[in-house]
């Protein structure tokens, strides 16, 4: 229901077809849910181009509460990522996978800070290890090997705040050559 105006949510709603929760937001009904995903499966290219739209949409969302992530309304915009964590996660997921850009860093800068400011180091650090696990195992071009640098960084950052200033050493050893390019 992502981009939809709300008169169309709402008369989606009143048909049944999505409902709304207490705290303002719309679902699509789990049944819905279930035939729209078996209609995607038999539409490979309709199923990319829904991921990433997902993707590009949460990652622009964390790049419009990056602002109030700095400043006043900071509590307020960490609850509205909080609110839709498995989302954003979901799409991170999908935008390492399938190299969705500008996607990846929009979500990348969103999750770490997320994480920072909410004090949630060892789940940043298991997000960033299976994303630098897989991304290891990838033939990944020149162009997109910064990505991966700036990836080790902020797993790196993290590691030293965990006292595992070893780890920490090891990846930005590997890291800096790319950074500093």
């Amino acid at each position: 229901v992502a981009g939809a105006s709300l008169p169309i949510l709402l008369a989606l709603a009143g048909k049944s077809l999505i409902r709304r929760a207490r705290d303002g937001r719309f679902a699509l009904h789990d049944l819905l849910r279930q035939f729209a995903g078996e209609k995607l499966d038999s539409d490979p290219e309709a199923r990319a181009a829904v991921q990433r739209r997902f993707a590009a949409y949460y990652g622009d969302r964390l790049a419009r509460l990056e602002p109030d992530l700095k400043g006043q309304a900071q509590i307020a915009a960490l609850d509205a990522i909080e609110a839709e964590i498995d989302h954003v996660r979901l799409a991170w997921m999908l935008a390492i996978g399938h190299r969705y850009d500008p996607a990846r860093r929009r979500l990348l800068n969103g999750l770490v800070r997320f994480y920072t400011m909410r004090a949630r180091l060892q789940a940043s650090v298991e997000m960033l290890s299976g994303t630098l696990d897989y991304l290891h195992r990838q033939f990944l071009p020149a162009e997109e090997r910064d990505l991966t640098a700036l990836i080790e960084v902020f797993q790196g950052l993290n590691l030293l705040r965990l006292s595992r200033n070893q780890q920490a050493s090891a990846l930005y050893q590997t890291a800096m050559p790319v950074v500093r390019q």
